[in-house]
């Protein structure tokens, strides 16, 4: 004779409720698991930030030189590198500028990079529009 499988029974009342919640839990932190692991990240690059990016003193005097070239440099407008007018909308600059300095209000390495990738954006979406609207020479003029 042929063995039969035992047959399974189906929880019921309350055991059927503490099933169906345990599954909907395990299948919720499934779909969560990226989200968990970004969160982790960020948990730990918070507490280990000043030990990961510590500044040295060699790395302040170069901030310390670097903010003086710039501030010595600070007159250079795009007349000056032949970049024509119609990429030289101020506002889409200042805005890519304030993506940029929002790079150290994080610690997170995904929030840094996400300050660059809107940054990238925008200025593309400058190059695109100004390129529509410019005088033919097209993005290789600026770039």
């Amino acid at each position: 004779m042929a063995e039969r499988e035992p047959r399974r029974q189906k929880p019921s009342g309350r055991g059927a409720f503490v099933f169906a919640v345990c599954v909907g839990r395990i299948q919720c932190l499934t779909h969560m698991q990226p989200l968990n692991t970004q969160a982790l990240e960020k948990y730990v690059m918070t507490k280990l930030y000043t030990r990961a990016f510590g500044i040295s003193s060699l790395d302040q005097e170069r901030d310390e030189m670097l903010t003086q070239r710039m501030t010595a440099l600070a007159f250079i407008q795009p007349t000056h590198l032949d970049i024509p007018e119609a990429y030289c909308n101020e506002n889409s600059w200042v805005l890519a500028q304030r993506e940029l300095l929002r790079i150290n209000t994080y610690k997170a390495p995904r929030d840094k990079l996400v300050c660059i990738l809107n940054c990238c954006r925008i200025i593309n979406n400058l190059l695109h529009t100004g390129a529509a609207a410019g005088d033919g020479k097209g993005v290789c003029g600026v770039v």
